[in-house]
């Protein structure tokens, strides 16, 4: 199966018919111009459905507790607690008193929608869990966790947005397809790079940069660390070219994800 927005067309050609439109796929397939497409089986899209449910929960959830947070400053009510929707915060959100009754009608309307939302979102957390072991990419997204900062819903996530991986030759393509290859503009002598194209799988791009990030944010330069399968890697100075800049979680992130998919034979 090919991608029809992806087949080349004369933008001249106005004529269109079958015998045609067999002849130019013909042709466009003998000379490697179509670009085929992943079609995934029905379970590995019903749990990739699920995990995207259980994404936009959680993008309502925060658009919800920016709106209340939003409203209070406002007013002028400032939480000076170190951290929000902890114990502490709920009990100051408790003790909240509005100016006038209409506005308290809109905060403690805006507490029960944060509430709502949490308990949506426990749901579906707690439905992907019930679900993911009997699925039989499981064992993959098990292997995943061994790699630090990729946790549980992350490693979900990435293999259920990803499918099959043995589709890619090698880890370029895996990280083209998730947009973590660097932009590039260069002509002749001169070579231009610029940010990663941040185009393909956004979900798995940027699942994969949080688990990154987590791991940079608890690694130093020269700890070892264990990759699934049985292999072992070393982050070493090359590994963190820009440490502290927001492309470095990235590079770091292919170079994880390339040990990886070399460990288990995906090369």
């Amino acid at each position: 199966m090919v991608a029809p927005s992806l087949i080349p067309r004369r933008p001249g050609d106005k004529v269109k018919t079958d015998r045609r439109d067999a002849v130019e796929l013909a042709r466009l397939s003998r000379s490697g111009d179509l670009t085929a497409v992943y079609v995934p089986t029905v379970e590995d899209e019903a749990i990739r459905d699920l995990c995207r449910a259980r994404d936009a929960a959680r993008v309502t959830l925060k658009d919800t507790k920016l709106r209340l947070k939003a409203f209070l400053l406002r007013l002028g009510l400032h939480y000076v607690g170190r951290a929000d929707w902890n114990a502490a915060h709920k009990r100051y959100l408790a003790k909240v008193v509005c100016p006038t009754p209409a506005q308290q009608i809109v905060f403690q309307e805006s507490v029960r929608a944060v509430d709502e939302q949490v308990d949506r979102l426990q749901r579906l957390e707690a439905e992907l869990r019930a679900l993911a072991p009997q699925w039989h990419r499981y064992p993959v997204v098990q292997a995943l966790q061994a790699l630090r900062g990729v946790r549980w819903v992350v490693a979900l996530t990435i293999v259920a947005e990803l499918g099959d991986l043995t589709r890619f030759d090698n880890p370029r393509q895996l990280a083209a397809f998730v947009g973590l290859v660097p932009s590039e503009y260069s002509s002749g002598a001169a070579r231009r790079q610029g940010g990663i194209t941040k185009a393909g799988n956004g979900r798995a791009r940027r699942q994969r940069e949080s688990g990154a990030s987590r791991s940079l944010a608890s690694t130093a330069v020269g700890d070892a660390r264990r990759l699934p399968w049985g292999s072992s890697s070393r982050i070493t100075s090359g590994a963190l070219p820009y440490a502290g800049d927001s492309r470095s979680s990235s590079g770091a992130a292919f170079r994880v994800w390339r040990s990886w998919t070399t460990s288990s034979g995906i090369s």
